[in-house]
């Protein structure tokens, strides 16, 4: 095995350059002078925190000195080291390593880490003209499932409309999470996304699931699924689901949907809360029936009694 591929020597490089590295960002360090290599060397070794946050600026500032050092480690650092590089790239994209990125996402004899980093900053660099090669990984017989996963994001992120046919097919899929993902990014790319599935994907027993089917929701217009999106902003038992759920309310708010109909039966004091604290007028206490066109039956009658009791709108 390559030893750059293997975590165990990764594991033991990173713990010898973080012991440098408390040196490097000591105090008082100067980095603005800091040979740039050292200072990658550095950067490649944090597994986050503010020291990491500092040093990507200064790599990013630097970045005409520092692409040459990047690039290199792209190619042949060790597997941690390409996944930190990764990570520079996904927060500042350099149109320059876009090679070596394409080469590190296709690379099936590199850590599954490094390549899902590589396929996120392929997708930051937002060119749709990298969807071949994205789409290349995606359909690659020994890519794994998370790296999949990652380039139906990326293709979706960087609007590759090609990608339809294939990502139609995905929504077959066996594993759920790949199915919600190539939903979401159907959705994206202004195909047609399987709302039922979607919405059947709240009830999930594991809360990811949920969460993202919350994301993959905010794309999908539909007072029922505002309706769903708002219960499981008010009552979700996980704070990730119910922040996702949220956020896709204000998305559909921020579309243009500025009323929730709670249908009767189905209303709750927390979900009309909710939907007010995100902007949204909730509208309680009457049924949708007697909206929805020509009304017939007991609907009908409940509508004309409406009317002429000034409660119909």
């Amino acid at each position: 095995m390559n030893k750059n591929n293997n975590p165990g020597v990764a594991t033991s490089f990173a713990l010898l350059i973080t012991m440098l590295a408390s040196f490097a960002f000591a105090d008082g360090a100067d980095w603005e002078s800091q040979p740039i290599g050292e200072l990658v060397d550095a950067l490649s070794a944090m597994t986050g925190g503010q020291d990491q946050q500092l040093a990507l600026q200064k790599v990013i500032v630097r970045k005409k000195e520092a692409l040459p050092v990047v690039t290199g480690k792209l190619q042949s650092g060790a597997w941690f080291e390409k996944h930190m590089m990764t990570k520079l790239l996904r927060c500042s994209p350099w149109l320059e390593t876009r090679v070596e990125l394409e080469c590190l996402a296709a690379s099936e004899t590199d850590h599954w880490l490094a390549r899902e980093g590589a396929v996120y900053a392929l997708a930051e660099l937002g060119d749709a003209s990298a969807g071949p090669a994205i789409l290349a990984v995606l359909n690659g017989p020994e890519t794994p499932l998370s790296v999949q996963r990652v380039a139906v994001a990326a293709l979706a992120r960087i609007g590759y409309t090609a990608a339809l046919a294939d990502l139609s097919l995905l929504t077959q899929h066996e594993d759920v999470r790949m199915r919600l993902f190539a939903n979401r990014a159907l959705a994206e790319l202004g195909g047609t996304a399987d709302k039922a599935f979607l919405l059947s994907c709240l009830g999930d027993g594991d809360f990811t699931v949920r969460e993202d089917a919350c994301g993959a929701l905010a794309m999908v217009a539909g007072e029922d699924v505002a309706m769903a999106l708002a219960d499981r902003a008010a009552g979700d038992v996980n704070s990730a689901v119910r922040d996702a759920a949220a956020q896709a309310l204000r998305d559909a708010a921020g579309a243009g949907i500025s009323k929730l109909w709670l249908q009767q039966g189905a209303q709750s004091v927390e979900t009309a809360k909710t939907a007010r604290d995100l902007g949204l007028d909730p509208i309680t206490g009457k049924c949708i029936l007697m909206y929805a066109g020509e009304v017939k039956s007991i609907h009908g009658f409940h509508k004309f009694i409406n009317k002429v009791l000034g409660q119909y709108g």
